[in-house]
């Protein structure tokens, strides 16, 4: 796991965040890295955590530059929204785990005390 915090970013611009390999088998597999990040809105003050293979993308439909859904929590609040925190992990799974205890009461403490600590 690597930790990134302030205004550096995983994924350079243009950059392919996954790659396929053909394995033994015939199947594809994918050799990509996996991360849950934290974006703040520098208007609101607000945080929203998810988790990606991509954070450029990601980053780019949460500020509406690429399409994204009108109901969305980042679409219904105000930004604009920049990646202040990531955490790299080698699977989906775990990537999932951690995004879902960062979203507890517990882990958004964790985050608020991180980001103060940085600022």
């Amino acid at each position: 796991m690597r930790v990134v915090t302030g205004k550096e970013n995983p994924h350079e611009e243009g950059s392919l965040a996954q790659s396929a390999d053909s394995s033994a088998d015939g199947l594809l597999s994918c050799s990509c890295m996996y991360y849950v990040y934290v974006l703040l809105s520098e208007s609101t003050d607000k945080i929203y955590i998810g988790q990606t293979n991509n954070t450029v993308i990601r980053e780019k439909r949460h500020n509406n530059e690429l399409p994204s859904k009108s109901r969305s929590y980042t679409h219904k609040n105000k930004g604009p929204w920049r990646i202040v925190y990531t955490e790299k992990f080698a699977t989906r799974k775990e990537a999932m785990r951690r995004e879902k205890e960062l979203k507890s009461s517990r882990g958004r403490a964790y985050i608020r005390e991180v980001l103060t600590k940085g600022r």
